[in-house]
């Protein structure tokens, strides 16, 4: 558990202070954080986040999907910025330091530049960025893609939740209802953004940052297996078809190869639709629904074929491939994992190169802008949950390493 007492590091207290204040104000620390976009919740975190920019120094404003965006001027205002953050929104029942850790450390840095009167040539941006999780629209990342300008963000009528469009809920609240919807906000020298693991890796190994190396890629297909209906009681054994059965053999399969990979390949089967769906007929349908996740895009293209081979072997054949969507690993920038490793080293912070396992707004700003992650460790590895914890001594450790790399960064020409 993390302990305020124990750290020597005012800012990393500060941040811990401020990350109680917004859970307290979104379910409490006990029951979890429930902090969906568009909530009146989360504008009511949106406005301490707010209050707390300004009291560092930036200049802050609120683009058209509902991303908050902090100003620290620079010395040269023409220069692209450095851009920094993470995300405000949160899961249900969710830990308090997942995505917004990243924003109050963004914060923190501001600050420690205001107090020392240092004015960095660069401006610089701190970014509070909405609906990362997709708890409200089932797609991830909706902010980052807002600021990136990305081709899915050009028609707020297409992102739907039902039969709410983007834009009938941006319209409707407070926050965006003034605000004109104009995707894209130019350029970038670099993005930054610090974030708690949520996996197990540095806090096992005893490190108290990860440099991120890549995010992994993500493969989501569905596998249709077919049999045959019949009655549960009168159909002996040997002369069944069970669609079911069929599919849990190819369940065992899959989650077997994971674990044969060496650590390159996870798998899961979260859910599995069965048709009738009745105790005492037999299962005529039954289809996967699959996840896999990998560094390497060749890893996942071939898992995706063995799962159809193997699914064949099954017949009669289904649709093998009902659904299927591969969003490619992204690495980080290698300018910025090389300097990131060497500042680490530098101030001898026990420290590894490590994949991101999660997406996360990092992985769309990689693709317009060199980017990079740092990684605290989370405990037990615990994340989305009320487990979620993360130590304060580990979160200064990050926070050093941060504020370094940004100074760096917004000095350069």
């Amino acid at each position: 558990m993390y302990s305020r007492d124990l750290c020597p590091n005012s800012g990393a207290k500060r941040i811990v202070e401020r990350l109680e204040l917004l859970a307290d104000s979104a379910g409490g620390r006990k029951d979890g954080v429930n902090r969906y976009s568009f909530t009146h919740t989360y504008a009511a975190g949106m406005k301490m986040v707010q209050s707390w920019m300004e009291e560092a120094g930036l200049t802050v404003e609120v683009d058209g999907i509902g991303n908050m965006i902090g100003t620290f001027p620079g010395l040269d205002m023409e220069l692209p910025p450095v851009r920094c953050g993470s995300h405000l929104d949160s899961v249900p029942c969710a830990g308090m330091f997942d995505g917004i850790l990243g924003v109050i450390s963004a914060i923190e840095c501001a600050q420690s530049w205001k107090d020392s009167a240092y004015s960095p040539k660069r401006r610089l941006e701190v970014i509070s960025f909405i609906e990362e999780e997709g708890s409200v629209f089932g797609a991830g990342c909706l902010g980052a893609r807002y600021m990136a300008g990305t081709k899915m963000m050009q028609n707020p009528e297409a992102v739907k939740n039902g039969d709410k469009s983007l834009r009938d809920v941006l319209s409707s609240w407070d926050m965006t209802r003034e605000t004109p919807y104009s995707p894209g906000r130019g350029s970038a020298h670099a993005y930054l953004e610090m974030h708690i693991e949520q996996g197990p890796q540095l806090w096992r190994n005893k490190k108290s940052v990860g440099v991120v190396k890549g995010i992994v890629g993500i493969l989501k297909q569905d596998i249709k297996i077919l049999g045959e209906s019949n009655h549960a009681g009168t159909t002996p054994m040997a002369d069944r078809r069970d669609a079911l059965v069929r599919a849990a053999e190819l369940i065992g399969w899959i989650d077997s190869q994971a674990r044969a990979s060496g650590g390159n390949l996870r798998t899961t089967v979260g859910d599995v639709t069965v048709q009738p769906g009745a105790r005492n007929v037999i299962a005529r349908e039954a289809v996967i629904h699959m996840e896999a996740r990998s560094g390497e895009l060749e890893t996942l293209q071939r898992f995706s074929k063995e799962v159809v081979s193997r699914a064949a072997a099954y017949g009669p054949p289904g649709e093998h491939d009902a659904f299927y969507n591969l969003d490619q690993p992204i690495m980080m920038n290698e300018r910025l994992v090389r300097m990131l490793t060497d500042f680490a080293a530098e101030s001898a912070l026990p420290f590894e190169q490590l994949w991101s396992w999660a997406g996360h707004d990092a992985k769309i700003m990689a693709e317009y802008c060199p980017t990079a992650m740092i990684f605290v460790p989370s405990a037990g590895g615990y994340s989305h949950s009320t487990l979620e914890d993360t130590e304060v001594g580990t979160i200064g450790d990050g926070l050093m390493l941060l504020e370094k790399a940004l100074k760096t960064l917004c000095s350069e020409e």
